[in-house]
This record gives C-alpha cells, sequence and structure tokens, in this order.
C-alpha cells in the first residue's frame, strides 16, 4: 500500500521549514509516493516552483497552506482552480488584515471562500486537537461541527503520530470525535525536514526565528520525527486507523487543480469604444514616425510593419500601450524617465517615448527584444527620478485598480555574511566577534565560507579555528540559498486583468506597500505582465540640475533633446575626469577611458560594454583598444564576418552580433537566431551540442564548408554567448551617461549639487565635494541663517543643508526654517529660544560650524549651551555677564577638532583634508601626491597615502585575483592594483584598515595608476606603532634624472 504525504512544509515556512522543495520532490521519488502537497505556513511563496517540480519527475502535485485562524492552525487543500483562487483570497484577507499581531483569519472569511477547499484539522496547534489536549471535549467538539458546516463533505480530522507521551491518547480521542460527528480521517506527518538527522537544521531555523540561543528554550517540535517518512513507516504507525491512510490516498484523487503556466493574462489597455489596441498603436506609431523622421523610408516602413506585425501575432499592443500611457504621465507630470535593456532595440519603443536612443541609427535589433519563438513576455524596463518614482506607482494603482495592481516579491536568501550571523547568534558567539568576522567575508555563497577562509589572504584561519565558530560555518553552510524573508523587488510592478487575488496571495511589506507573494520568474511563469518602473538616482540628480539651470540662468534646458555630437564632452571623457558621470566613474572605467579615448556616441556604447567581467575575461578589451588606435590591424575568421563585426574593429562584442553571425551563416531568421543564442547556456552542454548541430546543418544548406561553419561557432559564438553584452541596454545607458557628462562640462555647480542631494553613484559625499571643489566650486559650511534642507546653490558655491548635521530630526529642522522665515537669528543666545532645539542637536550644529556666523567660537558656544541648560531663564543675564574678553579665555576649535567633528557629525570634511594632520609624517615617509603621478615615468616607486574609497575583486582575465583599490588625498583619486604576490602579507591591512600608506610601482595604461608592493595602516604609523623607513620624497624632477640615469 501506498501513501501519500498531505502536510508538508518546505524552506518557504520561513526559518521553520528545513526542506528545499526539490529535495521533497526528489525525495518522494525515492519513497516511490505518487503525489506530495506543500502547505507552507500561509503563504504559497514556493508554490509555482514546487508545483514545476513535482510535475517534472512525474508526482503529482498538491497546493495548500497551513493557515492560522482564530483558535489555531488548519490546512486547506486546494481541489481545484476555483479553490486555489479562494485559497490566494484567504491568504491575502490573512495577511491584510492584521493590526500588528500575528495573522489570524475569521470564521466568516473562511466561510465566504471555502469553495473548492479540502480541509484538514491541523497538528496539534489547530483548535480541536489542542481542546482534546486540554480535556476541553464539548468546545472540541464545537470547533469541528463549525468546520463541519464551512466545508461539509470536504473537511477531515487529521491524525498525526510523532511518538510523542500524548499522541497515541490524542489520536484515539479524535478519531472518537469524528466518529460522533461523522467526519472522516486522515493520516499525516507533519513534515518539517527531509530525513530524521536534518532535526538540528530546523530546529537552529526555530532559534533563529524566536532570537534566541539553541536550546534555550523547548523546541514547538519535540523530536526528530517531523520527517518524510516511508509509506512503510506510515503503515506502522497508524495500523490502528487503516481508514486514515486510506483517506491520503484519497484526497489528491479529489483534486484535478493545474497551474497555467506561460499562459499569458495581459491587462486590457481601455479605449474609447469603438477603438481597439492595435489599431490604436499602429496609428500613434506611424504618426509619431512622420513627426520624428520628416519622411517614411523604405528602410523605417519596412522595419516599423515587421514589428507591429511580430506585437498584433503576439496580442502584445495593450502591453505597449500600458507602457506608452505610463511615460506619457511621466512626460506630462515632468519626471524624468529613461527605457533601457533589450527594449531599446524596438522602434516601436522609441516612437511612442519609453526609449531614447534611435534603433536605426545605432542598428540595434528588434529580435533580441521580442519575437515569435519567445516563449516568454517581453521585459520593458523604465527608470523614473527616484525622487518622483511614488508619484508614477501611485497613478498606476489608480488607474488600473489596487486589486490588479501590487508590488513584486524578492526572497532573501541566506548568503555568507547573513548566515554566518544568524547562526552565531543562536550558538551564543560574542556579537563583537561575530560582527568582525561576517564583515571581513566577501559577498559569496554560505557553503563556499570554509574555501574562502583557505584562500582569501585577508581572513585569518586562526579566526575561524575555534570549535565554536567552525560549527557556525558548517550550519551557515547548510543554510545556503534558503529563504530568510521576503523582500520587495526594487522596481516589479505586476498588473493583472482580473483581480490579483485571483492568481496570486498578497501581503504588505514593512513600509506597508501590497506585495505579491512570489517573485518575478514565478509571476513570470503564471503569465503576469510584470513592470519595472524602476527609480534612478542620477535621473533625479539630473533632473535637479536642469531645475538649478532654469533657476539661475533662466534656461530651460532639454537634456534629452541634445545632440550627441559635443567635441567638449568627449574630451571630458577622454581626460577620465568623470567622477559623478553615469556608469563612467569606476576607476576601471576611468582608465578605459583614458585609453579607448571616445570621440563619438559609439565609442561610449562599446565602453560601457566592454568594461564587463565577460569582456575583461575573454581578453576583448586590449585588442578592441589597440585596434580602435590604429596599433592593430583588424582580423576575420571570414571575410563575411567584416559586414558584422567591422563596428567593434573585428572584436565580437554584442549579443546582437551573435545573432546576426547565426542569421547570416546559417540562413535561418534573426528569431531563430535569437532561440539559438539564448540556449547557448555553458552549464547545459547537451544544449550547446543541439544548437552546434543544428546551426552546422543550416550552414551547410546555405553552402558553407562544415569545418568553417565549426570554426565560427567554436571561436566565435561560444565566446561571444558567454560574454556578449546587450547593445541596446549599452546604448540605453549611454545616453544617460552623455547628458551627465555634458551638465558636468557646461553647469558643473548645478551638476554636482544634483549629485549631492540624491547620491547616485559608487562614491560617498565626501568624495563628491573634494571633486566638486577641484571644479573650483567652493562648498559653504550648514549655516542656521541660509541653509536649507538640502545642498543648495549660492552664486557659484555649494551650500551645505542642515539635514547633513548628525541627529537632525524633521521637527527640528522646521522648527529652524519657520522661526528664521520670521527674521534671521541675531545671536546665538536669539537661535536657543526661538528654536527650542535639543541639546544634542544644538551641540551639533556648534560643532560643525552651523552657527559661526553668529559667533565663530565654537568652543565658547558650547560653554554658552552649557550655562543656559543650567539657567535657561538667565539667557539675557548671561550675555551681558560674558564679555568679550572672557571669550578669548576660549581657545577656537583646532584644524583637528574641526575636520574630526565634520566626520563625525557630517560624514565629510570642509575644514581641510584629513592627510593634512600628518602632513609632516607624510613628507617625512616621501609621500608624493595623486596629482604626481602623471609626471612620473612609468616604473617609478613612490609612496602614496589616502583614504580608502573603493576595493573590490572582480574577475580578471587570467584568472588570478587582483584587489582593485581606490584611495583618495587632497588632490584627488589614486587607483592601484594588488596582485596575489603582495596580497598574501598585505590585503588583511587593505581590507581593514581606512587610512592607508601604500607603496607601489607606476603603471600608465591610459591615466596613471599604481602596482602595489605594499602596505600600512597609516594611523599605526603615524604613531609608531609601525617603523617604517623614513626616504626623500620622489620628485617628478628627481625621478627624471633617476629615470634616464638607468634606475627603474
Amino acid at each position: 500500500m501506498s501513501f501519500v504525504h498531505l502536510h508538508v512544509h518546505s524552506c518557504f515556512s520561513f526559518l521553520d521549514g528545513a526542506a528545499r522543495v526539490e529535495d521533497l520532490v526528489a525525495r518522494a521519488v525515492e519513497l516511490g509516493l505518487p503525489a506530495l502537497a506543500l502547505t507552507d505556513h500561509n503563504g504559497l511563496y514556493g508554490a509555482v516552483r514546487f508545483y514545476k517540480a513535482a510535475c517534472s519527475a512525474s508526482i503529482k502535485p498538491l497546493l495548500g497552506s497551513e493557515i492560522d485562524v482564530q483558535g489555531g492552525h488548519l490546512l486547506l487543500l486546494a481541489k481545484d482552480k476555483e479553490g486555489y483562487s479562494n485559497l490566494c483570497r484567504l491568504l491575502t484577507i490573512l495577511h491584510l488584515s492584521r493590526n500588528g499581531g500575528p495573522p489570524a483569519l475569521d470564521l466568516d472569511s473562511l466561510s465566504a471562500h471555502s469553495s473548492g477547499l479540502l480541509c484538514l484539522s491541523g497538528c496539534e496547534k489547530g483548535e480541536v486537537a489542542s481542546l482534546l489536549r486540554t480535556g476541553k471535549v464539548k468546545a472540541a467538539l464545537e470547533a469541528a461541527s463549525r468546520l463541519k458546516d464551512i466545508f461539509g463533505d470536504h473537511f477531515f480530522i487529521e491524525l498525526q503520530n510523532h511518538l510523542l507521551p500524548y499522541s497515541s491518547s490524542l489520536n484515539y480521542h479524535l478519531s472518537q470525535l469524528a466518529h460522533h460527528l461523522g467526519l472522516p480521517l486522515v493520516a499525516t506527518n507533519n513534515v518539517h525536514y527531509l530525513k530524521a538527522e536534518d532535526y538540528p537544521l530546523h530546529e537552529l531555523l526555530i532559534s533563529i526565528r524566536k532570537i534566541e540561543r539553541v536550546g534555550q528554550s523547548k523546541p514547538p517540535r519535540l523530536n526528530a520525527e517531523y520527517y518524510l517518512k516511508s509509506p512503510a513507516q506510515m503503515q506502522r504507525l497508524f495500523r490502528s486507523y487503516p481508514q486514515a491512510l486510506a483517506n491520503s490516498l484519497l484526497l489528491p484523487q479529489e483534486c484535478s487543480l493545474e497551474l497555467e503556466l506561460k499562459k499569458p493574462r495581459l491587462p486590457h489597455f481601455e479605449l474609447a469604444r469603438g477603438e481597439e489596441p492595435f489599431g490604436y498603436l499602429c496609428r500613434l506609431c506611424w504618426q509619431q514616425a512622420q513627426e520624428i523622421y520628416g519622411s517614411i523610408s523604405s528602410e523605417l516602413k519596412g522595419r516599423l510593419e515587421k514589428e507591429l506585425k511580430a506585437v498584433k501575432e503576439l496580442g502584445l499592443a495593450s502591453y505597449f500601450l500600458i507602457v506608452w500611457d505610463l511615460v506619457s504621465f511621466a512626460q506630462k507630470r515632468g519626471i524624468s524617465y529613461s527605457g533601457r535593456g533589450s527594449a531599446a532595440g524596438s522602434l516601436i519603443c522609441y516612437l511612442l517615448g519609453i526609449t531614447k536612443v534611435d534603433p536605426l541609427a545605432q542598428g540595434l535589433l528588434f529580435e533580441r527584444f521580442l519575437n515569435e519563438n519567445r516563449k516568454e513576455l517581453p521585459d520593458i524596463d523604465v527608470d523614473f527620478s527616484s525622487a518622483r518614482r511614488e508619484v508614477v506607482l501611485t497613478y498606476l494603482y489608480q488607474k488600473y485598480g489596487k486589486e490588479q495592481v501590487a508590488m513584486v516579491a524578492t526572497l532573501i536568501t541566506y548568503r555568507a555574511k547573513n548566515a554566518l550571523r544568524d547562526v552565531g547568534k543562536t550558538l551564543g558567539l560574542d556579537k563583537e566577534s561575530l560582527d568582525h568576522l561576517a564583515k571581513a567575508l566577501p559577498y559569496i555563497s554560505a557553503e563556499r565560507i570554509p574555501q574562502a577562509v583557505e584562500s582569501l589572504p585577508e581572513l585569518d584561519p586562526k579566526e575561524f579555528s575555534s570549535p565554536k565558530v567552525r560549527q557556525a560555518v558548517a550550519l551557515a553552510g547548510r543554510l545556503s540559498g534558503f529563504p530568510r524573508h521576503l523582500g520587495t523587488h526594487l522596481g516589479g510592478v505586476v498588473i493583472s486583468p482580473e483581480p490579483l487575488t485571483d492568481i496570486v496571495p498578497l501581503e504588505r511589506n514593512a513600509q506597508g506597500l501590497v506585495v505579491c507573494q512570489m517573485d518575478k520568474d514565478d509571476l513570470q511563469e503564471l503569465g503576469l505582465l510584470k513592470l519595472d518602473v524602476l527609480g534612478l538616482r542620477m535621473l533625479a540628480s539630473l533632473e535637479e540640475a536642469g531645475e538649478w539651470v532654469e533657476k539661475r540662468w533662466g534656461l530651460s534646458l532639454e537634456l534629452e533633446d541634445l545632440p550627441f555630437d559635443d567635441p567638449q564632452v568627449y574630451k571630458l571623457l577622454r581626460s577620465s575626469h568623470t567622477v559623478g558621470v553615469f556608469q563612467l566613474e569606476s576607476p576601471g572605467m576611468r582608465e578605459l577611458l583614458s585609453r579607448l579615448k571616445p570621440t563619438c556616441f559609439s565609442d561610449v556604447v562599446a565602453n560601457l560594454s566592454l568594461f564587463r567581467p565577460g569582456p575583461v575575461q575573454a581578453d576583448m578589451v586590449s585588442p578592441f583598444v589597440k585596434r580602435r588606435q590604429g596599433k592593430e590591424r583588424a582580423t576575420y575568421l571570414d571575410p563575411e564576418l567584416k559586414a558584422i563585426l567591422e563596428e567593434t574593429y573585428g572584436v565580437p562584442l554584442f549579443q546582437e552580433q551573435i545573432m546576426r553571425i547565426l542569421s547570416h551563416f546559417g540562413g535561418v531568421s534573426l528569431a531563430q537566431a535569437d532561440s539559438w543564442r539564448r540556449a547557448l547556456d555553458r552549464t547545459k552542454p547537451q544544449e550547446i551540442k543541439r544548437v552546434r548541430q543544428e546551426f552546422l546543418k543550416a550552414a551547410q544548406r546555405k553552402g558553407y564548408p562544415q569545418l568553417k561553419a565549426g570554426r565560427i561557432f567554436d571561436e566565435l559564438v561560444l565566446v561571444m554567448a558567454a560574454y556578449g553584452f546587450c547593445k541596446s541596454h549599452a546604448a540605453s545607458f549611454a545616453e544617460i551617461a552623455y547628458r551627465s557628462a555634458w551638465l558636468k562640462r557646461y553647469a558643473p555647480a548645478e551638476f554636482f549639487c544634483g549629485l549631492l542631494n540624491h547620491c547616485p553613484g559608487m562614491y560617498p559625499l565626501r568624495v563628491l565635494l573634494n571633486e566638486a571643489k577641484r571644479w573650483a566650486i567652493p562648498v559653504l559650511p550648514p549655516d542656521v541663517n541660509t541653509s536649507s534642507e538640502n545642498f543648495t546653490l549660492e552664486q557659484q558655491a555649494i551650500r551645505v543643508g542642515l539635514s547633513s548635521v548628525k541627529h537632525m530630526s524633521q521637527r527640528a529642522l522646521t522648527s529652524i526654517l519657520e522661526a528664521r522665515g520670521e527674521k534671521k537669528f541675531s545671536s546665538f543666545i536669539d537661535f536657543y529660544y526661538r528654536t527650542h532645539l535639543d541639546r544634542r542637536i544644538l551641540e551639533n550644529l556648534i560643532r560643525v560650524g552651523a552657527l559661526d556666523s553668529l559667533e565663530q567660537n565654537r568652543r565658547y558656544l558650547l560653554w554658552l549651551l552649557f550655562l543656559l541648560g543650567r539657567r535657561p531663564h538667565q539667557g539675557g543675564q548671561l550675555a551681558l555677564e560674558l564679555k568679550d574678553e572672557q571669550k578669548e579665555l576660549f581657545v577656537p576649535f583646532s584644524l583637528a577638532e574641526r575636520i574630526q567633528a565634520e566626520l563625525e557629525l557630517l560624514g565629510f570634511e570642509l575644514s581641510g583634508h584629513p592627510l593634512q594632520l600628518w602632513q609632516n609624517t607624510l613628507e617625512e615617509l616621501g609621500v608624493i601626491q595623486s596629482t604626481d603621478l602623471s609626471q612620473l615615468p612609468e616604473g617609478t616607486m613612490v609612496r602614496v597615502a589616502g583614504i580608502k574609497v573603493v576595493q573590490h575583486t572582480p574577475p580578471t582575465r587570467s584568472g588570478q585575483r587582483v584587489i582593485f583599490l581606490t584611495l583618495e588625498d587632497a588632490q584627488g583619486l589614486i587607483d592601484m592594483a594588488v596582485f596575489e604576490s603582495a596580497q598574501k602579507d598585505y590585503a588583511r591591512t587593505i581590507f581593514e584598515g581606512g587610512l592607508l600608506l601604500v607603496e607601489g610601482r607606476i603603471t600608465k595604461r591610459g591615466k596613471a595608476s599604481l602596482v602595489v608592493s605594499r602596505a600600512w595602516d597609516l594611523l599605526q604609523v603615524a604613531q609608531g606603532e609601525l617603523p617604517i623607513l623614513k626616504r626623500e620624497r620622489v620628485s617628478p624632477s628627481l625621478a627624471q634624472a633617476w629615470y634616464h640615469g638607468g634606475w627603474r
């Protein structure tokens, strides 16, 4: 006799279930089970992937959930589509109706949505079982009767036997109750993990959820019997209840639910009566084509007709109109936006104003975005100004209704850092030590921690060697990839043609937004339309910069209308002074700009495409740059490839080029070529083999020798498939990059003000402020009489906003601005009595100089604040008592005190660079400035010092691990590389230090940078803790003399 488990929890019962859905299905196959249910706590988070896995394994999937209802747990299984929708609705009601406390579903809601559901009375925490355990037989009968009234013949009394002292007795009383009420029995095991030996992992998850040490309190499940048992084991446990065993097989037969995966559920775009979406879309496109291009060329006509034909065949007209309507709304409201991704290859998207780059001019392919062979819905990503994204979202909710719009979820899973932290806490590891260990780990999967400790020089194996830490590492590895909790996708929004709760449960996230219980991949499987309504800080920065230009210069700046042909913009890019420029500010990007020396828009597209892990690893960068500079001749495997690869000097770079090669030599459509391209996944060698065979046969039919076609596939197509970048996406980003570079060149003050208020890039505020100073833009401190909330412009200077001051609350800020609106502050005492600020905020304002315009002696003001605290009603008397000569007793803040206060309370320095405090020491150590590097010969050994700004370890062509490091001194940024030879002795210093002294050799691949030989913690050096050999400072003139004298 077989058996079906109907009560099963996976890891999607967050921090409770200890089994992956794929493992549950695999184990069910091993045990010979004909079907399997998934009934996670209060959700269908893993339902789609479980359904797919079960179907692939030829096991019947049953979908349900163990729900918290008033009185206890209840298990619901969906019989059919109606039952599935009702389950989604019940889960939504459960989550959206909670008011702070634990969720609990009321019986009225259960009754209203019971159709199509099977109900099991639940585990020992179910109302019926828990009442019987406490001897409340009458109450248990009443509870069971209520559920029988709701579900009728579809209500079952659930028996479980986990070999606990009370299991047999409880099952006897449950069976007696069922007999009394005429209810059927069903046997289950409350499965929470795969095998008995997984119990410790389950116990660990519960301890993490409760935020307590393992073993600190009695676990909710007292033994290791809550696993996926074999049919034989279940028959032995329930031999006294044969009908309960038989019903475990009968219930699945009642279930006929089939999820209609991949079936599009597209919302209908509402139009005037008599108007249909496709006709309206066609009219819009042809009108815009005439307006934008002036005349309709044969190329334009053919392209637009092809795209419209594909849209009609795939039934996607409403989809394009929904996105068009959204960006039209943004345009009318003056909200900056930009479409990106493969959608930039669509002429329709360009004509509708969704994307900003002309696909015809840039040679972009529609088939990379959409074609008849693609089974999934297309993906149009639109970035909006992050400052006004909420306005766009509100419009979506209002237009399509709250019942049909929700945010997409994302699963926050365990990786190395969070797994070690959570596990370490439950094992009682010291918090400080645990923080240190977790921070030291790179961004890797939790199962790779032992490998990282063994191989990475910045990690000290001794720190991971204690028994408790080793245990934590081992357990963290077992949690790798487990979902920890539900998060919210950065920009994903789903719009449904029907109420979303017919398809997916909804819940509220920590910010109060309604989100689906599934991630983007599962929602796509369900056929739901996802829009990526992303908030891009750079667009907010450019938007604000444009407002400053209009406000200060009276010019209405239309950045989107700028032609991509300004020589001064490309001169700026070639200089590599691109800190703050969108996507072109990283150390690697700046170096590539200085080597590639862009002169046109296509160069920017190439720059963005080349500096990616793939092209770097495939060694595409060096040949591209050499050929771009005329130092190397472009070569082609076959002369016919020139037409396809000439734009990239014979270097395969774009995914669109792969498609063209496959189409040309295979004699197939671009749609088929795209299908082949997407199948070339290195983790699926059989798929690669299939595509190769199909391509070779197709090429032979077109007359190409098999040897030639094989070389083209193996040496070009396979390499490009692994490393090629989407040109449409690069072009979309290049457009924003150009606009930001234009602003930096022509309106730098306005540009930096926008950057500082939105922080769109990789650098912290202090780096942006120092960069602004290097562009001759003064930066003024916060001032209670002039500063606004945020950074503002005064003449050509940037004024720091009051919100930058640490602990500044919105209430305090409002108090200052409202009081100042009446009249400016005349003295500190006037300020004190008119604003009524918290003492801590007052002290911070004094220390950062925000009251210098009223009194420059900050130490005196701190003393006055102290006195006011002791004599709060005698401010006027105090002012009379404190004579000017008494102020002289208070020594003004030193430079060190000012810089320290600014860094502590603002996060950036204004009075001077921190390195100024060690100027004498640095000169004794022979440290040079960042600006000296370009004047010294390549190969010169130098010392530099600075504040660490960036460190990362991306993939490299050689496969060696390289630490790329950027320091900042008073003059600018210093980029450097730390190779493996130096990492053994200095990696830990580099990763842990904030102020570094570095010795290295100058290299000049475009701009000057360093190859690091040695590194020290500057604070330890300055305090004499690390004896460093003093040396003469290398000046450019001295280095030239040494260089020409033979020293190098």
